[in-house]
């Protein structure tokens, strides 16, 4: 879920990121207001903040993902088990 820490908690929430399948392990948010996450099944899902849609699916991992960050422009890395 993406939260807005200013508003009353009954309305914080503010979009709910939706299309793992398996637990998210781990979120990174990039400077142009994408965010990347990774779960258990080894995949990455990169999401734009502002409509809190999935833009794009990354696979190749065969562990669960455990590390994700953005380098510069849109570069990221990821590290799995």
């Amino acid at each position: 879920m993406v939260w807005d820490v200013t508003k009353h908690p009954a309305r914080a929430a503010q979009s709910t990121l939706r299309g793992h399948n398996a637990p998210i392990t781990c979120l990174t948010l990039g400077d142009n207001g994408e965010i990347l996450s990774g779960d258990r099944d080894g995949k990455l899902v990169l999401w734009d903040l502002g409509g809190g849609c999935e833009t794009r699916r990354l696979t190749g991992h065969r562990g669960h993902v455990t590390s994700v960050t953005w380098l510069e422009g849109h570069v990221m890395l990821s590290g799995a088990q």
